[in-house]
């Protein structure tokens, strides 16, 4: 009896894959608004937006291009 009751718990426990941890899912960021509050989401989603918009200029860049740049940003941040 007991046995049956161990399998029926398994069977009832929802399973999740594992994922890369750099993921950012739905539920982390709904836990944190609940936490922290709307100021919180707003600043992740403006994060979120500047590293999309940054990796589709570094993108558009060419590869020397892409260079320079960095090397500017590089020297202005005070690293060269």
């Amino acid at each position: 009896m007991e046995q049956q009751d161990d399998t029926s718990t398994k069977n009832n426990i929802l399973q999740i894959e594992p994922h890369d941890n750099n993921l950012l899912t739905v539920d982390m960021l709904l836990d944190s608004y609940e936490k922290y509050g709307i100021g919180w989401l707003q600043q992740t989603m403006d994060g979120l937006l500047a590293a999309r918009h940054s990796r589709r200029f570094m993108s558009s860049l060419t590869e020397e291009e892409r260079g320079e740049y960095v090397r500017k940003q590089a020297e202005r941040l005070g690293f060269l």
